[in-house]
């Protein structure tokens, strides 16, 4: 399960074998990002309490508007309670690598709102993830 954070230099979230997209709903936004990589953190928040953060590296890919250079890569932690959806993405390929050892300073979105209806959970959260870097790339 998650390990607590250390914010000051976090590793890059382990690189998946087929990417995904992760969905997460933050107040009344829902914000979707191709993941690459993708691990379950866990740390204190803006408030103090500790919570299930997914920290992921992948580009958003809806609301575009919402960022001015939404597809370049971002390294995010999210509130674990916050996603609605991970599935396989069945358009973009992960080519054989290994992950850089780079450390990365994440941005943070702070959970300030209850988690949604229709939230995965933590559980779920982490079992899709263990599958997108089990499972293979497509060909």
């Amino acid at each position: 399960m998650a390990k607590e954070i250390d914010y000051s230099g976090l590793p890059r979230p382990p690189r998946l074998k087929r990417a995904g997209i992760i969905e997460f709903i933050s107040g009344r936004e829902k914000f979707g990002f191709r993941c690459t990589a993708a691990t379950l953190r866990k740390g204190k928040c803006s408030d103090g309490r500790i919570i299930d953060w997914l920290h992921f590296e992948g580009s958003q890919v809806y609301p575009a508007e919402q960022m001015a250079n939404a597809a370049d890569p971002v390294s995010c932690l999210v509130p674990a309670g916050y996603v609605t959806s991970i599935k396989p993405d069945p358009d973009f390929r992960i080519e054989p690598g290994k992950n850089s050892p780079e450390i990365v300073s994440p941005g943070i979105l702070n959970p300030i709102h209850a988690d949604p209806s229709g939230a995965l959970g933590v559980e779920v959260v982490d079992r899709e993830i263990n599958n997108l870097m089990s499972s293979g790339a497509i060909d």
